[in-house]
């Protein structure tokens, strides 16, 4: 098991040589996940069943997407994003990319250690979704 924990949004600037200005509204996690990491075409390469699974991720990061949230990830699970996620297909301009070193990081350096506490964990399931 991995678990990433989801990272404050960030708000990308111009260079200081350029005034250091905010560019739009801060960027969140998962808005970066869903257009660098999960949409991937190497996440559903081998058919149906790998896409209904690699659906089962998107929708955890769905779930669990704010700041400080966890979502844990089986090892598989975790292979296939952090290898995306070293070598995205997406392509961000080099000002914007050292940006969002630590989205990148959330995902590459996931940790096999559950951050949370003890007491946030009671009455969860292995898959990280509360019982129902």
């Amino acid at each position: 098991m991995h678990y990433v924990q989801v990272p404050e949004a960030i708000q990308l600037k111009t260079p200081a040589s350029q005034g250091g200005n905010a560019i739009g509204e801060p960027k969140k996690f998962l808005d970066w996940m869903l257009e660098v990491v999960l949409n991937d075409p190497r996440g559903v390469e081998g058919g149906p069943v790998k896409m209904r699974h690699w659906q089962k991720i998107i929708d955890k990061f769905e779930k669990y997407c704010n700041p400080g949230d966890v979502v844990v990830l089986e090892d598989e699970e975790f292979r296939k994003l952090k290898e995306i996620a070293s070598a995205p297909q997406a392509r961000h301009q080099g000002l914007v990319a050292v940006q969002l070193i630590p989205f990148f990081e959330a995902v590459t350096e996931a940790g096999e250690k559950d951050p949370r506490p003890p007491a946030a964990t009671a009455g969860m399931l292995v898959s990280g979704t509360a019982e129902s």
